[in-house]
């Protein structure tokens, strides 16, 4: 069942939680509402689920306005952080609870019970009480509670963050495999951008009561509408700079300080016409990209900004040709990568991600080393800030 959000705004008094935004879910599809504390991605949730009323704009289901519908008539199925089972009743008996609501024969309700706790590996535990289970398996009979009543929307608001580090990689793998087998339009809240790269069809990138982004998890990766979103999605080099001619073939080079990078076509894809206040190009799903970006940037007259992700530069010798002078300041052993920081001379500090297999040895802080984009860089000119509103706080 589709999802749609028209105008949808909230305050607490005078402080905005939702200016007014638009946003679609399509059947079927997996969306997680990505962001800090306090950027307004449970409030949204809970708009839909029936807990928190807008102040305006009109929430749907399908075809049908929902917006005035009380939480317990809008087949809507909320999973909580906490998961909320019943301490006394057994699994089976958790999973029923709210088949026996509806009424249900004896023989279907059994039939159900069965059927969820099948979809979740969860039958030899039927007759266990929840303290009897681990994290992930309550986790997955509070699932099975849910999906048992067969909402036509699944809400799922951080339910895997009370589960340890590899318990909870686990369960995002399992957890999306679940829905995708249901088939169910799913909305997830998290703040943690690993989660939401791993699970989500497309990811809403929330900034302070706005929409900063809304596309798919590649393209809000390589190509952020906002330096906010760059910097909130994976490590970032965020690059201040000009846009000057250059380069091969006609094209143009990205300039800070003494040094220059060579843009490449896909570089300025965001930035048409790349001047300053350009209007970055529409999200997917129609929704302009703008729409969420919180405030602009400060800035010089023409300047913009560069991301090269820490995995598209390479560190070189500093008897190398290529690539940029500077000296390692900075080092952090990661297990399975090695993060530098490296002073550029007369330039910023950028962050450099080496693959333990691929590196020959530490470089100690001091060492100098010119640093280089990669075959593979694909570097970022993030569109020019457009909206000049203050989100909330």
């Amino acid at each position: 069942m589709e999802i749609v959000l028209t105008g949808v705004a909230k305050s607490y008094g005078d402080q905005p939680a939702l200016y007014p935004l638009d946003l679609t879910v399509k059947e079927g599809e997996f969306v997680t509402l990505l962001g800090p504390s306090g950027c307004g991605k449970t409030t949204l949730l809970r708009i839909i689920a029936g807990f928190v009323t807008p102040n305006q704009g009109r929430v749907y289901l399908g075809d049908t306005d929902i917006t005035d519908r009380p939480a317990n008539r809008r087949e809507v199925g909320l999973l909580f952080q906490s998961y909320a089972l019943f301490p006394h009743m057994t699994v089976a008996q958790n999973v029923a609870f709210g088949l026996k609501v509806r009424r249900l024969s004896k023989r279907r309700l059994a039939e159900q019970v069965e059927r969820m706790l099948d979809l979740v590996s969860m039958s030899e535990y039927a007759g266990r009480y929840p303290k009897q289970l681990s994290g992930g398996q309550q986790q997955r009979v509070a699932l099975a509670r849910i999906l048992a009543i067969e909402p036509k929307v699944l809400l799922l608001d951080e339910p895997l963050s009370a589960l340890d580090r590899q318990l909870r990689i686990q369960m995002q793998l399992e957890l999306a495999r679940l829905i995708a087998e249901v088939g169910i339009t799913t909305m997830f809240v998290t703040h943690d951008q690993e989660e939401a790269l791993t699970m989500s069809d497309r990811i809403a990138v929330m900034d302070r009561g706005t929409i900063a982004q809304y596309d798919t998890p590649g393209e809000v990766y390589d190509h952020p509408s906002s330096e906010f979103v760059a910097s909130f999605i994976g490590r970032s080099n965020l690059i201040k700079g000009q846009v000057v001619p250059g380069g091969a073939a006609g094209g143009a080079q990205f300039r800070f300080g003494p040094h220059s990078l060579p843009l490449r076509a896909d570089a300025a894809r965001g930035a048409a016409g790349l001047a300053d206040g350009a209007e970055p190009p529409e999200a997917a799903g129609g929704r302009a990209a703008t729409s969420g970006i919180g405030h602009r940037e400060g800035g010089t007259a023409g300047e913009r900004t560069l991301l090269v992700r820490p995995d598209h530069l390479e560190l070189l010798p500093a008897t190398a040709t290529a690539g940029l002078p500077g000296t390692v300041a900075t080092f952090q052993d990661l297990g399975e990568a090695f993060i530098y920081g490296v002073d550029v001379a007369d330039g910023p500090q950028l962050t450099v991600r080496v693959p333990r297999g691929r590196s020959e040895g530490l470089l100690a802080v001091g060492t100098p080393v010119r640093v280089a984009l990669n075959e593979a860089a694909a570097e970022w000119l993030i569109p020019a800030p457009a909206d000049s509103r203050v989100g909330a706080s």
